[in-house]
């Protein structure tokens, strides 16, 4: 597939998404298949991969783009040691303030919104963003994210290309409990929510709401339909997934920071599906003046696990009216823009891309 994409002389890039699937090469493998491609190849492993024909659990996607791309890999995002705006600058010393930057990360990383508030803070409004996490469905950590280099853990890869891009964000749920301070928070764990166990303020929000107090037992069952959203001024609340209960502290995917002010959300299939159609009309808006040919979209996997069977009902929502061929991944935590408010590490959101 990646040598049919090198033959073709107006393709200067391939962005490249994998489904983890249940068995898979080894990273030595990867490195010699990447290393010896004839253009930048960029993107990772994923839980899934999403079509027209719904979700993929096994394959790759391989996207040709038409203009050369600059690809840089930022390592060790997790270490004190790293530094996101130092690399930036070194990989890209002139921005140019317009175009698409596509963004892929472990998703299982700490130090992800500090690489987000870097990109937002080089290269600024204008630019588009669309990307995610790259992982698995179990959560373990490994190799997921992929360059001309082979696969890489703790990283992420940054392509810019000159090409315009409508994109749209949208999760659809909704809060069902009055702001809740974060009183003790550690990167991506909450450990106090209003001076109180956080594991406890957030149980008693989820019985009073649906009738069954969450356990050790039923976390990962009740956890997936009552997240966190972050207030943010001027647009919508920024979602936190919790996966793991610690004690009375709860690990979400994505940093919260301490002092900020959250609420307990849920919804249901239909805020979902509206939101997917929110998230598509949002990129038709931005794509007003260019002729699209792909659809991109980076779709939570928790949003699919939320959904079920109901889950080919919001690809059936992003392909409305157009026929478009779509491509994308269920990620682990999306990250968009699209032009108008401050660049994010989301949970459980959707992002749809007209390029």
């Amino acid at each position: 597939m990646l040598r049919d994409l090198e033959a073709d002389p107006s393709i200067g890039g391939i962005l490249l998404m994998v489904a983890h699937g249940h068995s898979r090469p080894e990273p030595a493998a990867w490195t010699e298949l990447l290393g010896t491609r004839q253009c930048p190849v960029f993107g990772g492993e994923f839980p899934g991969l999403v079509t027209h024909d719904g979700v993929m659990e096994s394959g790759a996607i391989a996207v040709g783009l038409p203009r050369f791309s600059r690809v840089a890999r930022i390592d060790a995002l997790s270490q004190p040691e790293c530094d996101p705006p130092e690399a930036l600058e070194r990989a890209f010393p002139d921005p140019p303030g317009h175009g698409l930057l596509f963004v892929f990360v472990d998703g299982l990383a700490a130090g992800i919104d500090r690489l987000v508030n870097a990109l937002y803070d080089h290269f600024g409004l204008e630019t588009g963003y669309i990307g995610g996490g790259c992982g698995n469905a179990r959560l373990q950590p490994g190799p997921v994210v992929l360059d001309s280099e082979g696969l890489h853990a703790d990283s992420a890869v940054v392509a810019w290309l000159d090409l315009p891009a409508g994109i749209g964000v949208a999760h659809g749920w909704e809060p069902i409990s009055a702001p809740l301070k974060v009183t003790s928070a550690s990167s991506n764990t909450i450990h106090g929510l209003d001076w109180k166990p956080a594991a406890s303020v957030w149980g008693r929000i989820v019985q009073e709401h649906g009738g069954e107090a969450p356990t050790p037992a039923s976390f990962t069952r009740l956890a997936p339909a009552y997240p966190f959203g972050i207030g943010r001024i001027g647009g919508e609340l920024v979602v936190r997934d919790p996966i793991q209960l610690e004690g009375n502290a709860l690990v979400c995917v994505g940093e919260v920071p301490e002092g900020a002010f959250v609420r307990v959300l849920t919804g249901n299939r239909h805020t979902l599906l509206n939101a997917a159609r929110k998230a598509r009309e949002r990129s038709r808006e931005g794509a007003e003046e260019f002729t699209p040919t792909i659809r991109l979209t980076m779709d939570c996997i928790s949003r699919a696990h939320f959904l079920g069977r109901a889950y080919d009902q919001e690809v059936a929502t992003l392909c409305e009216e157009d026929t478009l061929p779509l491509a994308g991944a269920l990620s682990l935590g999306e990250i968009a823009n699209c032009g108008e408010e401050s660049l994010e590490f989301y949970n459980k959101t959707v992002t749809a891309g007209l390029l």
